[in-house]
């Protein structure tokens, strides 16, 4: 009887063991991957990377891009407005600045530029200048709605719609040199 407890403790503590070692290894997975890209962004509910230079010459114009993912594609990918039944957009507000240690509600407020995404896989960061020397960060939000038509009318006749948003902060480290010539 003794011998039994003792293998039942046993088998008990090593499967313990093993459930902490495999719950530890996919939080260090996450740790990684930020450490080999971290311009790649997820979370439950939306993933994004930025596809940008990091390091880019002063007053010269870049092109790059955020690949978006997010949850209300299980909804719709549909940007048509003119669809009554299911449409999307997806706005990426932002500004270039030297430092970030400020709230979202803040961002909210001095984001200068927007840009509309394409589809509901990509925002285009068209044109992008960089005039002064340093780290600089694009930080912005990017806004993802989606517009559900219910079929039904309010008292003034109109259609009503059910809008489903995500917002999410996103935010890109670059370097601005001069250039090397």
């Amino acid at each position: 009887m003794q011998i039994r407890i003792k293998t039942i403790v046993l088998a008990v503590s090593i499967f313990v063991i093993l459930q902490f070692c495999f719950s530890c290894k996919n939080s260090n997975e996450n740790i990684i991957e930020k450490k080999i890209n971290p311009k790649l962004f997820y979370n439950d509910v939306v993933q994004f990377e930025f596809e940008f230079p990091d390091t880019v010459i002063i007053n010269k114009s870049y092109n790059g891009k955020i690949k978006y993912k997010g949850i209300l594609d299980t909804i719709t990918t549909i940007f048509d407005f003119e669809n009554k039944k299911k449409s999307r957009y997806i706005m990426y507000s932002f500004t270039k600045t030297k430092l970030i240690n400020y709230d979202d509600e803040h961002l909210s407020k001095i984001a200068l530029d927007t840009i509309g995404a394409l589809n509901n896989k990509t925002i285009l960061l068209s044109d992008m200048k960089f005039t002064e020397l340093g780290i600089i960060y694009i930080d912005g939000i990017i806004n993802d709605s989606a517009f559900l038509g219910l079929d039904q009318k309010d008292e003034d006749g109109d259609y009503l719609t059910r809008v489903i948003k995500n917002e999410v902060r996103a935010t890109s480290k670059v370097v601005v040199i001069e250039n090397p010539k």
